[in-house]
């Protein structure tokens, strides 16, 4: 028994001693060990999308010359970890040199921020003066535009171009003839807003199939536009309240023609239409919604027609014949027709005047009165 508790004793005493020394806190340490690596590798991650996002942003320059264009700036900068990620062009050019008119956009500065995890959209926010210089057969003519708020959402897609959306607040522009030194004239905007989608197709069955060829989807409104520099016809003034549209261009080109003469006539060979399904217009003594179709001609003018319904139609013609387009004899006549017109439309009866508006040879017709002519855009 003694010889058992002298070796009992010793134990004793170890067992003790480990029992009472302090253990490693497992339990604390590993969250944060695991916190460490995720943030490890989440810092990884990030920095190695944004090399991959300054090296995309450098090819550009020379992917986008075979559109004829030239990007450039003076500086750039990656920014935005842990959350965005985002990048900064400050003073970036983009110019075209190609076809009958050359142009040129600087940009003091212009940033681009997208969520790391949804790479493909990005939010684009403009600063400072837009400066556009337009060089063709008229000389060259230098546009100044500034905005409250500038800003664009793009989504990008490898089958198709993008997603875009595009939002301008208490826009102003002015605009100078470079060869002359004579002022233009300048121009303003309430609201701007602009989207546009690859069109889907209706029978697809999955969300993600590719879209319709050459097909896009387009959406714009605007508010309180004005300018000083002559209205489009002798008998509206230059303010339009609103302008709303929803339409869908079909056989959209790939890439930026060459120039607007040689793309319109193109596009219009092709078969290239615009199909309107929503349409509001309110300028002047016109209140008009609508629906329609619209290409152009052989001569590169307008040509279709629109489904329309009128409000203030008696405003409508008085303005008409304050200008001359109707004789004021033939205002009675020509408003009882209209009226006759609407009524075997079919339409129903919401204190509307429902007329045809054609465009056929340059002309635009109200019904039956021609009430302006339009000039060929080549």
């Amino acid at each position: 028994d003694l010889r058992a508790a002298i070796k009992a004793g010793p134990i004793h005493k170890w067992q003790k001693s480990a029992d009472t020394a302090p253990r490693f806190p497992w339990k604390i340490a590993a969250p944060f060990g695991a916190l460490a690596l995720i943030a490890g590798a989440y810092s990884v991650f990030w920095f190695t999308l944004a090399g991959n996002l300054e090296e995309e942003l450098l090819a550009y320059k020379g992917r986008v010359q075979d559109s004829g264009l030239k990007a450039d700036w003076q500086t750039h900068e990656m920014h935005g970890f842990p959350y965005r990620m985002g990048v900064t062009l400050k003073e970036a050019t983009l110019t075209r040199g190609r076809g009958k008119t050359a142009w040129a956009l600087a940009l003091p500065e212009i940033s681009a921020q997208m969520l790391p995890y949804r790479p493909g959209h990005f939010i684009i926010d403009v600063k400072g003066e837009q400066d556009l210089t337009l060089k063709g057969p008229e000389g060259e003519r230098r546009f100044i535009s500034k905005a409250e708020t500038l800003w664009g959402s793009y989504v990008a897609r490898k089958d198709a171009i993008g997603r875009l959306a595009v939002e301008v607040k208490d826009w102003t522009a002015s605009g100078l003839s470079e060869d002359s030194g004579t002022f233009i004239g300048s121009a303003s905007a309430g609201s701007l807003q602009l989207h546009t989608r690859p069109a889907p197709d209706p029978e697809a069955a999955e969300e993600d199939a590719p879209p319709l060829p050459r097909t896009y989807d387009l959406a714009l409104k605007a508010t309180d536009i004005a300018w000083d520099f002559g209205p489009v016809t002798g008998w509206l003034e230059p303010e339009i309240a609103l302008i709303e549209a929803q339409m869908r261009g079909y056989e959209v080109p790939e890439r930026l023609p060459a120039d607007l003469d040689t793309g319109a006539r193109a596009w219009a060979a092709s078969g290239g239409r615009i199909a309107i399904s929503d349409l509001q217009l309110l300028w002047g003594p016109i209140d008009m919604k609508g629906q329609g179709e619209l290409t152009l001609d052989a001569k590169g003018r307008p040509s279709g027609r629109i489904e329309a319904s009128f409000g203030k139609v008696e405003d409508l013609i008085a303005r008409l014949v304050e200008t001359g387009i109707v004789k004021k004899e033939s205002a009675p006549v020509i408003f009882a027709g209209a009226g006759i017109i609407s009524a075997l439309q079919g339409k129903p009866q919401d204190g509307r005047m429902h007329l045809p508006l054609a465009f056929h040879e340059g002309v635009v017709f109200l019904g039956p009165v021609s009430i302006g002519r339009l000039e060929p855009l080549y």
